[in-house]
């Protein structure tokens, strides 16, 4: 599929162009695409929620509650602001709450390391994803993911049930 490059007077237009129209121009901070977006209640009979659209819907209220609760408890809040300040650091540019966002939804999936050995599949990609754990929950996550791709289904299970 062809990129359409919009035209300079495309490019200028944001938001509502008519004042009683249903469409609105919607940029892409991170990457200057330009899209048009309909305004207004969405048609459930032509297109009714799905399943995904309600758990990730779910998951966004449990994360946000989680945030709130994180903000009422001083400690973990103090410890989470020095996570953050390290994360930016290193060159983290979203605020805190975009962070903790993806902390908590990346949870338990670490999914850079899966990335990286999945991409290969092989033992050195799995040594370099290795290499970038942080915690030895999230090693023993990818070596039992590396044991099933070796066809070790049995022994990946019995060592789940014994990291339990």
């Amino acid at each position: 599929m062809a990129k359409v490059v919009p035209i300079d007077q495309v490019k200028a237009l944001h938001g509502k162009v008519k004042s009683h129209g249903d469409m609105m121009f919607v940029t892409n901070s991170l990457s200057g695409d330009i899209n048009t977006r309909m305004i207004g209640k969405r048609n459930k009979e032509a297109h009714p929620v799905t399943e995904r659209e309600v758990t990730t819907h779910n998951k966004m209220h449990d994360a946000t509650a989680a945030y709130h609760e994180l903000k009422q408890n001083l400690e973990a809040y103090r410890a989470f602001l020095e996570q953050y300040q390290e994360a930016k650091a290193k060159g983290c540019t979203c605020d805190k709450y975009r962070y903790f966002l993806k902390q908590y939804l990346d949870e338990g999936k670490n999914t850079v390391t899966i990335k990286i050995a999945n991409k290969g599949s092989n033992e050195e990609s799995y040594v370099r994803g290795m290499e970038r754990c942080q915690t030895i929950e999230e090693a023993d996550r990818l070596l039992v993911k590396f044991v099933e791709v070796l066809g070790y289904k049995k022994l990946a299970e019995a060592y789940k049930r014994v990291g339990k």
